[in-house]
């Protein structure tokens, strides 16, 4: 996966081991960022599975 260190993506990656299953809600809980943010992790993941 493309993304710096510190992204939220690679927190989202690690929820995704647990829940494979997510939605905006869920990663701005489990990450502590807005939901509106969430949406942004989840590019670099979906290249990644591809």
């Amino acid at each position: 996966m493309k993304a710096r260190r510190d992204a939220t993506a690679w927190r989202v990656a690690e929820l995704l081991l647990r829940r494979p299953v997510v939605n905006a809600s869920l990663i701005a809980e489990a990450t502590g960022i807005a939901p509106r943010n969430a949406y942004r992790a989840l590019p670099p993941l979906e290249t990644t599975l591809k």
